[in-house]
């Protein structure tokens, strides 16, 4: 039976989400089924910049697609998951994806991002308890930003 789960609808009704790769961690990958005229396409595997050989899963993109959060264990052993962000480049590739712990004065393991239905407010999961955080950080991180 083929994995998918952590559902996240972009607001042209693409649609992320975790699904079945093989001999990566947890053998988890981070896939978009792109929805057109009505039907939903072959899903498509992330490139290998969003996907790697570490825990990459619990995908939440932005209603217009320009940044993708994650949790993913890279680049560590210890299989710690840490929220990392990858904006859209103008080309439809994604950034190299970054880190955004620092960012957000956070040191614990993280998973399950989502935004408030306003897109101020990034929450996310550590343990038992739900954290927050003014999106504003995370997207200070855009590479084309000064």
């Amino acid at each position: 039976m083929t994995l998918k789960s952590q559902p996240c609808l972009a607001g042209n009704g693409t649609l992320y989400y975790t699904g079945s790769l093989e001999g990566v961690g947890y053998d988890r990958g981070i896939y978009r089924s792109c929805l057109v005229d009505g039907e939903y396409q072959a899903p498509e595997l992330l490139g290998r910049g969003i996907n790697s050989e570490y825990i990459d899963y619990c995908p939440w993109v932005a209603p217009d697609e320009s940044y993708l959060l994650f949790a993913s264990s890279r680049p560590s052993t210890e299989e710690k998951l840490h929220l990392h962000c990858s904006f859209r480049l103008p080309d439809g590739s994604w950034s190299e994806p970054r880190n955004i712990h620092q960012a957000l004065g956070f040191e614990g393991e993280a998973r399950f991002p989502s935004l408030s239905p306003d897109g101020r407010w990034l929450f996310y999961v550590s343990g038992d308890s739900v954290y927050w955080a003014s999106i504003d950080v995370v997207l200070e991180l855009h590479p084309d930003r000064k």
